[in-house]
């Protein structure tokens, strides 16, 4: 029971979100801040602008199932041994590197990295653990779970702003016909579009 409440209160922490910096490896590093966050409806996890104050912002979003592995770049240069890049990096070795963060994504043999820096060491290890917690529950979701949550991201992606919680029939019209490839009669299509209105 007390092991499912502090993941429960893991993943509360990490849809409020917390201030981070992206480094590259091999490259230098400019220390802009940036809003790390879960979004618990679609699986997805979030980067954007630290002080962003408008609705429209540009962010990077990575779906949980493109994730292969989180470890931090501690465990990566003690443990794993691993050396290349990560031991050549200036910038990687002058900072701490148990407030960083190594995110392993994607769908090709050379995976992506998002390496993201921490203000403290407790918080990276809240999202290491977390976001390995959520790895492994969504590759046990049952089909259901796994449909509903590929629908509540179609109808996310589907909305003007965060802010506004509908889409209008001019939008359902498109995404039924071509993406569910089921041709609707506009009477359908209005009763689909007052779901949605209770499915958010």
């Amino acid at each position: 029971m007390g092991h499912g409440m502090d993941i429960e209160k893991d993943c509360v922490a990490m849809e409020l979100g917390h201030k981070v910096c992206r480094l590259q490896l091999m490259k230098k590093w400019e220390p802009l801040y940036k809003r790390l966050s879960y979004k618990r409806e679609t699986q997805e996890l979030i980067l954007t602008k630290w002080d962003s104050t408008t609705t429209k912002t540009s962010k990077q979003t990575i779906d949980l199932k493109w994730i292969k592995e989180v470890q931090t770049v501690h465990y990566k240069m003690t443990q794993m041994n691993i050396e290349d890049k990560w031991k050549k990096d200036r910038e990687v070795r002058r900072l701490d590197s148990e407030l960083l963060l190594d995110i392993s994504y994607g769908t090709s043999f050379v995976l992506n990295h998002m390496i993201l820096l921490f203000e403290n060491k407790d918080t990276c290890k809240l999202w290491n653990r977390g976001i390995n917690y959520l790895i492994t529950e969504t590759q046990h979701a049952s089909h259901c779970l796994q449909v509903e949550r590929w629908m509540r991201k179609q109808f996310t992606s589907l909305l003007v702003s965060d802010s506004i919680n509908s889409v209008s029939m001019k939008q359902m019209k498109p995404f039924v016909q071509v993406v569910l490839q089921y041709k609707a009669q506009a009477k359908d299509l209005q009763e689909i579009s007052e779901v949605c209105k209770f499915f958010f």
